[in-house]
C-alpha cells in the first residue's frame, strides 16, 4: 500500500521544469481501497502483541513498555508533522502557483511520501504496541481490584 501511494505521488517539478498540480490526489486511492485491510492488520497486531505482552512481561515492566511506546509514538508523530510543515515551505518556494503556506494543506499530492512510508508503518506498529501494553496494564489493574 505504501509503495503504491509513493508511486502515485506527483513530482513537485516535472522534467521540463514546469510545476505540476491538479484537482485530486491519486495517491490516496490505495489508502481508500486497502483501508479495511489496514484496520484489520492494526487490530490483529494489537491482539497478538497483547497476548505476547501478557505472558512475557510483569506489571513493573508494563509501565516502562507503555511509557517508551507512548514516547515513540509522540516523537514519530512530531517528526512526521515537522517534515510535512517544512515540505510546505519548500512547495511554496518551488511552485509559483502558491504564494503563501496557508494555501497548502499538510496532506497534498506532493507530500504523500511523507505520510505513507516505512517510518509511518513503524509508527503504526509502535502505536499497536502502546495500545496493547495499555490494554494489558488496565486489565491487570482491573483484575487486582476484583481480587481485593
Amino acid at each position: 500500500m505504501f509503495i503504491l501511494v509513493n508511486v502515485l505521488s506527483e513530482p513537485l517539478v516535472t522534467e521540463s521544469g514546469l510545476t505540476s498540480g491538479g484537482n485530486g490526489n491519486p495517491g490516496l486511492f490505495p489508502v481508500v481501497f486497502l483501508y479495511p485491510f489496514l484496520i484489520f492488520f492494526i487490530y490483529g497486531t494489537t491482539v497478538i502483541l497483547k497476548n505476547w505482552i501478557s505472558y512475557k512481561f510483569i506489571t513493573k515492566n508494563l509501565y516502562y513498555l507503555s511509557v517508551v511506546s507512548f514516547f515513540g509514538v509522540l516523537i514519530s508523530s512530531i517528526s512526521v508533522y515537522y517534515r510535512a510543515s517544512k515540505f510546505r515551505y519548500f512547495i511554496v518556494h518551488k511552485n509559483s502557483s502558491f504564494t503563501d503556506v496557508s494555501q497548502i494543506s499538510l496532506l497534498n499530492t506532493f507530500s504523500n511520501s511523507i505520510f505513507f512510508n516505512f517510518f509511518t508503518f513503524l509508527l503504526v506498529i509502535i502505536l499497536s504496541l502502546f495500545i496493547a501494553s495499555t490494554w494489558v496494564l488496565l486489565k491487570t489493574k482491573r483484575d487486582e481490584i476484583k481480587i481485593n
